[in-house]
């Protein structure tokens, strides 16, 4: 009868063991779903649609000589279907003819920033609207020799930001 009483404690032991394993699991599980638990919500966001595109009046000279003045008008067209926000940069191909030449920029409509170098439109350019022109002659210094005139080319690089953010 020892024997028999020392059986049933063990198997009583084993079954409370085993009772205590699965209590603990089960806690543990919801607990850890608790803290897990996290849910995702996706935001959309739509950049309004911008389409800008540089308009240029320009008739090169025939012969490049020291003090003549030729045209280039250069503005921007705001083709797209949004408001936007209208940047220009001006560069010379050959900076020797940079410091001999002056361009007559607009510094009524458009201001430049000195730190990065761009042209900003003053206004807020509206769809099917084109800017003011940033300039419209460049002159060749009469100072400078005809010997040391070199071909270069202006270029005009432009960016635009939309006003309408969805």
């Amino acid at each position: 009868m020892n024997i028999t009483k020392k059986l049933q404690n063990k198997n009583h032991r084993k079954t409370l063991i085993v009772l205590f394993i699965v209590i603990s699991l089960g806690l543990f599980s919801s607990v850890s779903a608790y803290i897990v638990d996290k849910a995702t919500k996706k935001n959309s966001f739509t950049i309004g649609y911008v389409e800008t595109k540089i308009e240029e009046d320009y008739t090169p000279p025939h012969k490049l000589k020291p003090g003549i003045t030729f045209p280039k008008k250069v503005t921007v067209k705001n083709t797209g279907p949004n408001d936007c926000y209208v940047r220009m940069l001006v560069t010379f191909s050959n900076s020797q003819m940079e410091n001999v030449c002056s361009i007559d920029y607009n510094k009524t409509d458009w201001r430049k920033d000195e730190q990065d170098g761009y042209w900003y439109y003053n206004s807020l350019l509206k769809s099917g609207e084109t800017t003011k022109p940033l300039f419209t002659t460049v002159t060749i210094s009469s100072d400078v020799e005809e010997d040391n005139l070199q071909d270069f080319d202006i270029n005009v690089y432009h960016e635009s930001s939309s006003t309408k953010f969805n």
